[in-house]
């Protein structure tokens, strides 16, 4: 059996073992990041890539694959892959979907409800050797407020069932999703016409969105002032979708009440980057999507797809 080069790159998973137990009875022989870059392998050579987050697969690295068969990103978004370059080589992309929307949505309602609680404020007093002192947070009970979700697909509607026994009201905002097709949805989500809409009525707001020109700058500097006084919001979707500096800003004057953020514009985070001294901020290296048992069906099924191609099968979830 001749052998075929697959590349798994751009992710920091500790060793291939579960992509190997797939592709290994098919002649496969996968290489890294590093053998890429230390000569060991070709771009040229490869038969297909699975790519992670840390690395862009744009038009000059797909122009330098001819043999290249199939991308897989090794989760949902496919924000680094050049989709319209893939498109024209004829090379088919794909993604995994469903393998961390538990995970996601928790993630993302774990840091709204730690900064409802005021939880960071009250660690660094206790740290600080300080019982309470004089100042302290806003506290408001969850029963009383408005949950907004932008974006409901598996993860948001995750969230709201999460959700639906701590808050008052769950609110939703999809651009893709036409009011008859979400009604086939079994949900407790109050579908709003508009994202004006949505910021009017919602004391918390998570976006579940791809980054898109559509998306990018969601939140902003052209709409911040009419966000709810001391709205919380959370992105684990896309960095760009808040915009970063704009929220640190309001974050700093008090007109956000708290931001928990996943996912950055770059990464990893700069060391000067405005969010990391902002207040009542809690800042994860984009990994809501982490459990032990996503991290194995994201590399099963993303082996999985790559083997399906290699056979002459077709994609079970293609985006291009």
């Amino acid at each position: 059996m001749a052998e075929k080069l697959i590349g798994s790159i751009g992710h920091n998973f500790l060793d291939l073992t579960i992509e190997r137990q797939i592709l290994d009875p098919l002649g496969v022989t996968i290489v890294t990041d590093g053998d890429l870059r230390d000569g060991k392998a070709a771009w040229g050579d490869l038969e297909g890539v699975l790519v992670g987050t840390q690395l862009k697969i744009d038009a000059e690295r797909i122009d330098a694959m001819p043999k290249c068969k199939a991308v897989i990103r090794y989760g949902i978004g496919v924000d680094n892959v050049d989709l319209d370059h893939a498109r024209q080589r004829g090379i088919p992309v794909g993604n995994v979907t469903s393998y961390c929307r538990e995970e996601v949505a928790l993630h993302a309602l774990s840091m709204a409800l730690s900064l409802m609680r005021g939880l960071p404020h009250w660690d660094e007093k206790v740290r600080a050797g300080v019982w309470r002192g004089k100042g302290r947070p806003n506290a408001h009970r969850p029963s009383q407020m408005t949950f907004g979700i932008v974006g409901l697909g598996q993860i948001g509607r995750t969230l709201a069932h999460q959700a639906a026994n701590i808050f008052g009201r769950i609110v939703g905002y999809d651009p893709w999703i036409k009011p008859e097709d979400f009604s086939r949805f079994k949900s407790n989500v109050e579908l709003l016409d508009s994202f004006d809409d949505l910021i009017a009525v919602a004391d918390v707001i998570s976006v579940h969105v791809p980054l898109t020109p559509e998306t990018q700058d969601l939140v902003g500097a052209h709409n911040l002032d009419r966000l709810r006084p001391g709205c919380i919001l959370v992105n684990v979707s896309r960095g760009g979708i808040i915009n970063e500096e704009a929220l640190a800003a309001g974050l700093a004057d008090g007109r956000i009440g708290g931001a928990g953020i996943d996912t950055f514009v770059k990464e990893p985070i700069v060391p000067d980057h405005p969010l990391l001294t902002a207040p009542n901020a809690i800042l994860s290296p984009h990994m809501a999507w982490l459990s032990d048992a996503a991290e194995h069906d994201v590399r099963a099924i993303a082996a999985e797809e790559i083997a399906r191609v290699l056979k002459g099968e077709k994609l079970l979830a293609r985006v291009a």
